[in-house]
């Protein structure tokens, strides 16, 4: 069965105030090959402390447009496939939900996948995780590369 994995990036960490500067989403048949995959910026005010995590600038999203622009569009890719993200119970679909994208979703969180897999770990961070699994992992924090090395990571702990 075919499945989607998602990050996103954000102003923050509340889904109420924040806003999503980033997303993707990466189509996975059911040979674990990706088939497809969606990627944006969006226009938001970024702070300098998620541009220095990030390196999401407010120029980089400047003419881009605002996440609610790409709803439709999201929500015709997701469509009613599995999602997996990592933290994604507490964070990714906390924001998608905002926007009414993924109600009728299943969802998979590697970071409880990981965290039943390999209790003995001090850290579950998709960081951590990749580095561990010696998972490729070129731009951390960038939404479609932490898709990609959510992938492999899922392939490793579910």
């Amino acid at each position: 069965m075919n499945y989607i994995i998602i990050d996103i990036e954000t102003t923050g960490f509340s889904p109420t105030k924040d806003r999503i500067i980033e997303f993707a989403a990466v189509l996975i048949d059911d040979r674990n090959q990706e088939i497809g995959a969606f990627s944006t910026l969006c226009k938001a005010i970024i702070p300098p402390k998620i541009t220095q995590l990030t390196g999401i600038t407010n120029a980089d999203v400047a003419e881009e447009q605002p996440f609610e622009e790409y709803i439709e569009q999201i929500s015709e890719f997701l469509g009613g496939l599995p999602l997996i993200g990592h933290n994604c119970f507490q964070f990714d679909m906390r924001f998608l939900k905002r926007y009414g994208i993924g109600h009728g979703n299943t969802v998979i969180d590697t970071l409880v996948l990981a965290r039943k897999r390999l209790p003995q770990l001090k850290s579950h961070s998709l960081t951590s995780l990749v580095e561990y699994f010696k998972i490729p992992h070129t731009n951390a924090h960038r939404a479609l590369d932490d898709a990609r090395a959510t992938k492999e990571l899922y392939l490793k702990v579910r």
